[in-house]
């Protein structure tokens, strides 16, 4: 794989330019494609608005399940998604980022108050 990298960077730009217009055409009149998706790459949309999914399962007790993290915010819903213009600024989306984390709200809500067991000291 580490052969592979960096290699035919042109040819891999084109086919990511031509199939990003397709995929959008595609995504307009209802349908969506997994092989136009990887090859187009990540659509470029705001991270913050994006969920996520652990891939690695983990154990708890007797139990075991993947991890989902996923948006509750309404000022993070707001950005699922907002395009990001990405050309000709390499930190685009670490300073979007950075940016919408001095300027969205901070929210806190009261949660379940951690048990002791094994693990914390009990």
């Amino acid at each position: 794989m580490a052969v592979a990298t960096g290699r035919a960077e042109p040819a891999k730009k084109v086919i990511s330019a031509l199939s990003r217009p397709a995929e959008a055409a595609h995504e307009l009149v209802g349908g969506k494609s997994a092989t136009l998706t990887t090859l187009a790459g990540q659509a470029k949309t705001h991270l913050l608005g994006d969920s996520f999914l652990l891939q690695v399962p983990l154990l708890h007790r007797n139990y075991f399940g993947k991890v989902a993290v996923s948006l509750v915010s309404s000022e993070l819903v707001a950005l699922s998604q907002r395009p990001l213009d990405l050309a000709g600024h390499p930190n685009a989306i670490r300073d979007t980022v950075r940016d919408d984390f001095r300027t969205i709200p901070a929210k806190t809500r009261p949660g379940p108050r951690p048990r002791r067991g094994r693990f914390a000291g009990s």
